[in-house]
């Protein structure tokens, strides 16, 4: 049997156990301070790699190519009251050039003048030109903490595709693949709309909010190959409206 004394020592024995397991797992403060510290600074770091997509009322637009679909963009983004100084086109036809030019748009023969302070760069060139057009637009992004989030409407054109291109010429950009279809023309259209993990949230919603300039209806799809299934269902729909109001 165990007498007082004994007692007593058992109960040292497990009160110094106690304390040294304490002790053992015990951080001092001012480490405990660091480490929050520097998860906090790596959780800003995470949030810096994307830029904060400014609304479509401040974003500086670019077109590179000045065709049809790029002008139906851009009447409808006037329509919406977009600042005229806010949207530029890089076309190489001197034809649209001055159209564009007449409408008091910023407008040069060079891919790469207005791109490099450009928030957004619509892709709207020809599919046979695309991949030369990409390589020349990475290369003059290199020297830019972050690339200008693309757009494009190149058809056919794949999102592993253009990262190659654009990355082979020095830096690849967040991209959105949209397809408006034809009734985008006259403002009626339906887009669908792909993009990577790479595309921030507010990116996205500066992206439908452009497209909706001459779009009914915008839809994000999970895969790329329905891009061509929503655009297709979509605008039979419009097409069908186009008739109706005799459009």
């Amino acid at each position: 049997m165990f007498g007082w004394s004994d007692s007593r020592v058992q109960f040292r024995c497990i009160i110094e156990l106690r304390v040294t397991t304490t002790l053992d797992n015990y951080t001092p403060l001012h480490n405990r301070t660091s480490r929050i510290r520097q998860t906090q600074q790596e959780k800003e770091k995470k949030l810096n790699q994307f830029k904060m997509a400014p609304s479509l009322q401040d974003a500086k637009i670019t077109f590179i190519g000045g065709g049809n679909m790029a002008a139906a963009i851009i009447g409808g983004l006037l329509a919406r009251d977009i600042k005229k100084e806010n949207i530029s086109v890089s076309e190489p036809w001197d034809v649209n050039r001055n159209k564009f030019a007449d409408m008091g748009l910023r407008v040069s023969a060079s891919n790469t003048e207005f791109s490099a302070e450009a928030d957004v760069a619509i892709l709207a060139v020809k599919p046979q030109v695309a991949k030369d057009v990409c390589r020349e637009l990475g290369a003059s992004w290199g020297q830019k903490p972050k690339a200008p989030l693309v757009i494009s409407i190149a058809a056919g054109i794949q999102l592993k595709e253009l990262r190659e291109w654009f990355g082979a010429g020095g830096k690849t950009p967040p991209i959105v693949r949209t397809m408006p279809n034809t009734p985008a023309l006259v403002g009626e259209g339906a887009s669908g709309l792909y993009a990577g993990d790479d595309v921030s949230k507010e990116e996205r919603e500066l992206t439908s909010a452009l497209l909706a300039s001459v779009s009914q209806a915008t839809e994000w799809v999970s895969e790329e190959k329905l891009l061509d299934v929503v655009t297709g269902i979509s605008g039979k729909f419009a097409d069908i409206c186009l008739i109706s109001s005799g459009l």
